[in-house]
């Protein structure tokens, strides 16, 4: 499951820096749901600023509150 949860926070890059908020934020959360740790935390952080950058400013606040 690490390998996927990789995978995902990759993908979740490549959206990123392709300014694709929304399967950013998809591919983010995904990888939160599959690591552990601080690869977790960071893959949510990422999902955060995904949302941020999407003008979703109270579902990113929410989701930096979990």
């Amino acid at each position: 499951m690490a390998a996927d949860a990789w995978a995902f926070a990759r993908v979740g890059a490549c959206h990123f820096a392709a300014s694709q908020w929304p399967l950013a934020e998809r591919a983010y959360l995904s990888s939160a749901l599959l690591a552990a740790g601080e690869r977790r935390a960071r893959a949510a952080y990422s999902a955060a600023a995904s949302r941020f950058n999407a003008g979703s400013f109270a579902a990113c606040g929410r989701l930096l509150g979990d």
